[in-house]
């Protein structure tokens, strides 16, 4: 079973991706963080298939924790949600290891970074 770790600063935000995430798939989110520090302790107490971080945290932000993951944990898929335009960030994405760059409010399309960033095949229904 793929083992998730959510980071985001807002409670709402990290039970909304959970549910979503578990009901759509039926992959397991094994830990939350709510600050960019948590998340990357957290992948090192969890060993997650794929760490999904909000860009906007406190302590650390998405891309920040992202590059600490990333350099010690480079099997680690990471995926950042956000709310800006993903044009923006192209540099800073690829240099911080994230396999891609999804706007919060299209959480089908974070389902599919997920099988897309592990070779995973659809569910099908």
């Amino acid at each position: 079973m793929l083992r998730i770790l959510l980071a985001d600063d807002h409670s709402v935000v990290r039970r909304i991706v959970r549910n979503f995430v578990q009901s759509e798939s039926g992959w397991e989110v094994c830990a939350e963080a709510t600050t960019g520090r948590e998340a990357v302790v957290m992948t090192a107490a969890e060993h997650p298939d794929v760490v999904v971080l909000d860009l906007s945290m406190p302590d650390l932000n998405g891309l920040q924790a992202a590059t600490l993951i990333h350099n010690q944990f480079p099997e680690t898929h990471l995926i950042l949600l956000t709310m800006h335009d993903s044009l923006e960030l192209k540099d800073q994405l690829t240099a911080s290891g994230i396999r891609a760059c999804i706007r919060k409010d299209d959480l089908n399309q974070l389902v599919i970074a997920i099988r897309n960033a592990c070779h995973l095949e659809p569910k099908l229904s």
